[in-house]
């Protein structure tokens, strides 16, 4: 075809889509020559492509606490997601939606939908709530939720960990306690 380049490739550069933690190898094909540069990246963790896109932070909290979760959810589509429903565990009283400019929030039963705002592509929402979380440590709630992009497309974040579209969790750990302070007795 007269300019050099393998069938498939053209200028440009792409990253490997598979590599170690620390190592970073960039290809960069310039008139039929393959470049590669490798970079280390101490401490840096590199996520792979098919990672979580709706997670919820922190990952672990304290058994039978009051905590505050936050559900960042990534705008992947070409069109804007303009809904977000969470189911929350069972077990979950006192739950408060923390408002979200240019979003409305609406619990029915044990879901929370946000409307009205706009998540454009390569951004990200994030959705705070405050519960009452039970008192099971070592439990993982899952928090199964559905985004809704403005094309229709709907994305469920409701599999396992392991799948393509994995639920929100967090582990609950050993109940914090706390011990009164003592007072100075005269």
């Amino acid at each position: 075809n007269g300019n050099d380049m393998p069938v498939g490739f053209s200028s440009g550069t792409v990253l490997a889509p598979a590599f170690p933690v620390g190592d970073a190898r960039r290809f960069t094909v310039q008139g039929g020559r393959v470049r590669v540069e490798v970079a280390a990246f101490e401490g840096l963790v590199l996520v792979p492509e098919a990672s979580a896109h709706a997670e919820i932070t922190p990952a672990k909290v304290p058994a039978n606490g009051e905590s505050e979760f936050v559900l960042s959810v990534e705008g992947e589509e070409n069109a804007p997601t303009v809904k977000v429903a969470m189911q929350l565990p069972a077990g979950m009283p006192n739950v408060k939606a923390v408002s979200v400019p240019g979003w409305n929030s609406q619990m029915a039963g044990r879901v929370i939908t946000w409307t009205g705002g706009r998540i454009p592509q390569g951004e990200s929402g994030e959705f705070t709530i405050r519960a009452q979380v039970p008192n099971t440590p070592g439990a993982r709630l899952r928090f199964p939720t559905v985004q809704t992009y403005g094309n229709g497309t709907i994305v469920r974040w409701i599999g396992a960990p392991s799948s393509d579209t994995p639920a929100p969790t967090i582990l609950l750990t050993a109940a914090v306690s706390v011990t009164p302070a003592s007072g100075n007795e005269q």
